[in-house]
C-alpha cells in the first residue's frame, strides 16, 4: 500500500489530514464521551489525525483498535500513548465479529462507527 502507484492510500491520508476536524465534530455531536472502534487499524497512520483532533477537542473517548495481528495491537499499545499522551485505548486482538461483540459488553457509551462522509 506504500507503493507510489497505489493512490488510494494517499487519498485516504489527505482526507484524514484535511477532514479530521469535521469528523471529530460529527462524532461529538451527541456526546463527548464515546467509544471509537476501528477495524484493521494497521499502524494508525491515518487514524492518528482523527485521534489527535479528538484529544484537542477534549473528547473523552476510548479508542478500540481491533486487529487479527497481535503484533499490530502490541505496537499500537506501545506507540500511540507516546505520540498521543493521555489517550484512552484498549487494543483488541482477534476476529472482528468476536471483538465487536466483546466491545458491546463494555459499559454503555455512544459508539462511533465509520459511516461518516464529508459534505461540502
Amino acid at each position: 500500500m506504500a507503493c507510489p502507484e497505489y493512490y488510494p492510500t494517499r487519498c485516504e491520508m489527505e482526507i484524514m489530514q484535511d477532514q479530521s476536524g469535521k469528523m471529530a465534530r460529527f462524532f461529538m455531536e451527541d456526546s463527548t464521551d464515546f467509544d471509537l472502534v476501528e477495524l484493521g487499524p494497521g499502524d494508525a497512520t491515518k487514524s492518528w489525525f482523527l485521534l489527535r483532533q479528538l484529544q484537542k477537542d477534549r473528547a473523552a473517548f476510548t479508542y478500540y483498535p481491533i486487529d487479527i495481528s497481535s503484533n499490530v495491537i502490541g505496537w499500537l499499545e506501545n506507540t500511540l500513548p507516546e505520540t498521543l499522551p493521555g489517550i484512552r485505548m484498549q487494543g483488541l486482538n482477534g476476529e472482528y465479529l468476536e471483538k465487536l461483540q466483546q466491545v458491546n459488553t463494555f459499559p454503555a457509551k455512544e459508539r462511533s462507527c465509520c459511516s461518516w462522509a464529508p459534505t461540502s
